[in-house]
C-alpha cells in the first residue's frame, strides 16, 4: 500500500483514512489523559482528610473533584465524548473558583493550580471542538448481526 499515491486513492477511502486517524488522535488524546489523570486518583485519600487553614474546604473539594473527574471522565470519552468534555469543563470551572477564592501561594502552587485547570479545560476543550467539527467517535459502532452480510 505504500506504492499507491493518496490521489489515486477513491474519495470514500480518503475520506475513511481520514476518520480513522481522526479516530486515533482522539484515542490518543483521551488515553493521556487517563494516564494523567490516574496521579491525582492515587493521591485522592491524602486530599479527604486534610482540610486546615493552608487547604480550605473549597480547594480540597476543588481536589476531590479533580482526581475524581479527569480519569474517569477521558474513560467515558471513548462511548460519550460530549458528556465527558462537558463534565471536564465544569471540573475545571470548579478548579479555576477555588483557584479565585483562595489564590495560591508559591511557585509550586500556581503550577499546581495550571495543571488543575489546564489539564480538564484541554481534554474538555478537545472533545467539544472535535465533536462540533464532526470528528467520529471514538469507538465504531458495532453492526447489527443481520445488516454486516449486506452489501
Amino acid at each position: 500500500m505504500a506504492d499507491v499515491e493518496i490521489d489515486a486513492l477513491s474519495d470514500e477511502l480518503k475520506e475513511e483514512l481520514k476518520n480513522d486517524l481522526r479516530r486515533f488522535w482522539s484515542r490518543l488524546v483521551y488515553f493521556l489523559g487517563m494516564m494523567v489523570g490516574l496521579i491525582p486518583l492515587i493521591t485522592l485519600p491524602a486530599h479527604l482528610f486534610v482540610i486546615s487553614v493552608t487547604n480550605p474546604a473549597s480547594v480540597a473539594l476543588a481536589r476531590v473533584t479533580n482526581a475524581a473527574t479527569v480519569l474517569p471522565a477521558s474513560a467515558v470519552a471513548y462511548w460519550h465524548r460530549k458528556l465527558a468534555s462537558w463534565w471536564l469543563m465544569l471540573d475545571a470551572a470548579v478548579c479555576i473558583f477555588a483557584g479565585i477564592r483562595h489564590p495560591a501561594k508559591g511557585a509550586e502552587n500556581w503550577v499546581l493550580l495550571g495543571l488543575a485547570v489546564g489539564i480538564p479545560l484541554f481534554l474538555g476543550g478537545f472533545g467539544l471542538i472535535t465533536g462540533w467539527m464532526g470528528w467520529p467517535p471514538l469507538l465504531e459502532r458495532k453492526q447489527k448481526a443481520g445488516v454486516r452480510g449486506r452489501n
